[in-house]
């Protein structure tokens, strides 16, 4: 792991300093209805293949990500979101030989629904649904030579549960782990000026499977 992966795991911890800044003395609704900020820090594991007979481990071993929600409570249990990750992926050492600077992005957004067993005690166990869109990059470079990749389609449905613990009337901390099932349907590539894109012929399918923490406000 080189020193900018670490500078941006460390980069990390400043948000969730942000977030807990945000005013406790906000007062929810009496019927539980309300808006919710979240920040997620997970670490995602890639399963399956980015095309056919391509794994997509062969590329990325796994990334850390970073994850912001804003979502609306309908009532006490039932909240809608919308979501955006930044991945900082692990390159596959046999994809980057020591003389080449490689950097890998998982970038994924959507909506989902959750529901909230309970949000009245200390702790509160929920389950979510929801789909989105993936888009993988690679880069790597060189001396003065510099060249890229991505590939990108549908999120077709993620699966996500945790726990959360109440630290305070509207701050809640706890784990949480996230299933995802992607279809990569377009790839580009590019080389200095040169570019080149088209549409992925060997569909696969591919999965994140990403456990981690979240804490979220409800306002």
């Amino acid at each position: 792991m080189n020193n900018s992966f670490r500078s941006r795991v460390r980069s990390l911890l400043l948000p969730s300093t942000l977030l807990l800044a945000v005013p406790a003395v906000a007062q929810a609704d009496s019927s539980g209805a309300g808006f919710s900020l979240g920040l997620r820090g997970g670490y995602g594991v890639p399963v399956g293949d980015a095309f056919e007979n391509a794994p997509l481990d062969d590329r990325f071993e796994g990334a850390i990500a970073p994850q912001i929600d804003v979502g609306y409570f309908l009532n006490r249990n039932v909240s809608l979101g919308i979501y955006g990750q930044v991945g900082f992926a692990q390159v596959n050492p046999d994809l980057c030989p020591v003389t080449i600077d490689c950097e890998g992005r998982v970038l994924r957004f959507g909506v989902d629904v959750n529901y909230h067993v309970t949000t009245t005690g200390a702790l509160s166990p929920w389950l979510g649904l929801g789909v989105g869109y993936e888009i993988a990059e690679f880069e790597a470079s060189s001396g003065d030579i510099r060249g890229s990749s991505s590939m990108r389609g549908m999120e077709l449905v993620h699966l996500q549960g945790g726990l959360d613990f109440r630290l305070s009337p509207q701050v809640w901390l706890g784990p949480y782990a996230v299933a995802t099932v992607g279809q990569y349907s377009r790839a580009s590539a590019r080389l200095g000026w040169s570019e080149v894109s088209e549409d992925i012929e060997d569909k696969a399918l591919h999965f994140w499977l990403q456990p981690g923490l979240r804490l979220q406000v409800r306002l």
